[in-house]
């Protein structure tokens, strides 16, 4: 969801992500219902990239911000050192997306503090541009690091 969500205010669907997307969506079992998105990413599977690029430039408005919350980890936290039990490559994989959940807890603090200094009203109109520009640069780098934690999960499901 997070990748999505991601990608479409960054304005960086296209074929590639949706051919990825798409079979994600479809074996997503969590607790938020994907079935419009589902039909949305299959609607949007027939357009061409220059048809999605359209359509995203003309659905994001300029100034918006994203909500982002920290992930935690509270079952694995308190079993990591039963993932001694598991194969060395599951192992890798679980405690490469312990470390990539960090990493993107930070990014979203980061993105919290550019947010909240979107609205200093002490900000000259050039450090304002400055911050705007920090802020979606992470989200542009949330995006990429949600896609890379999906394909982590792939792999650990795959190891197990």
């Amino acid at each position: 969801m997070l990748a999505y969500r991601m990608a479409g205010h960054n304005k960086e669907i296209n074929k590639d992500f949706l051919n990825w997307v798409m079979p994600q969506m479809e074996r997503y079992k969590g607790s938020y219902p994907t079935d419009n998105i589902s039909q949305l990413l299959s609607k949007l599977s027939e357009l061409s990239d220059q048809q999605l690029s359209a359509y995203y430039n003309r659905k994001s408005e300029e100034g918006i911000s994203l909500s982002v919350k920290t992930f935690s980890l509270p079952l694995l936290d308190s079993r990591i050192s039963m993932i001694s039990l598991l194969k060395e490559n599951a192992q890798k994989c679980i405690i490469e997306f312990r470390t990539q959940i960090g990493i993107l807890n930070e990014l979203f603090e980061e993105a919290k503090f550019y947010h909240e200094k979107t609205f200093d009203s002490n900000l000259s109109d050039e450090n304002h541009v400055i911050v705007r520009t920090n802020l979606e640069s992470c989200y542009q780098i949330i995006g990429r690091k949600a896609r890379h934690l999906v394909d982590i999960i792939d792999g650990i499901i795959q190891e197990i």
